[in-house]
């Protein structure tokens, strides 16, 4: 299937060039969807460029974004800005040094796996802790998602997921989700959440 070029990933390299996650989420603009054309692993070498602009990102279910040489003081290898509309679904995002997941804005995760991430840098806007997972504060729906074997090393850190109305936002809804085997708090919640069928 043809994908366009300014929003298609045709290659694994963590790089600026044309046909990259880093190209297509720079140059994407408002309303459209960047599709993969590769499976495999991203290696990521540091967070994506943030996500201001209402977006589509989507993968095929194997495609991991491993975020193992990234330490970003728990800015999230995806950090949805306020005021931006994003969906992300079918891919991993896996082993990062900090946050998976950072939401200001609105984001939907469906068939999403956050996995083996470490958060170990307290993040100031967090009354609970560095998220290991996700951090919300903004308004975030988990749809068919598995969010496991995360970590913070901070007291009371929210390994999982961690929802606060900081800036007004901390609504999240949890749903047919699996959240388990986090080291620290599966979910630290300061804000207004729902949860639908999930196992935790």
């Amino acid at each position: 299937e043809a994908i366009d070029a300014d929003l298609g990933v045709y290659g694994l390299n963590d790089g600026m060039t044309p046909g990259t996650l880093r190209y297509a989420i720079t140059h994407a603009t408002a309303g459209q969807t960047i599709a993969f054309a590769v499976l495999g692993t991203i290696h990521l070498t540091s967070p994506l460029p943030a996500l201001a602009t209402s977006v589509n990102i989507i993968g095929p279910d194997s495609l991991i974004i491993d975020g193992s040489a990234v330490n970003a003081a728990n800015s999230g290898l995806f950090a949805v800005k306020n005021g931006a509309t994003v969906t992300i679904a079918d891919l991993n995002v896996e082993s990062a040094n900090s946050t998976a997941v950072s939401n200001d804005g609105t984001l939907t995760l469906t068939r999403v796996g956050i996995d083996g991430n470490h958060a170990s840098t307290l993040d100031s806007a967090a009354p609970f802790g560095a998220a290991g997972g996700i951090y919300n504060d903004g308004t975030l729906t988990v749809q068919d998602s598995f969010i496991d074997n995360n970590a913070s090393d901070v007291n009371l850190g929210a390994a999982g997921i961690d929802n606060e109305p900081k800036t007004g936002g901390g609504i999240a809804t949890i749903t047919d989700s699996t959240i388990a085997d986090n080291t620290g708090t599966g979910i630290a919640n300061n804000g207004t959440m729902t949860l639908n069928g999930d196992l935790i």
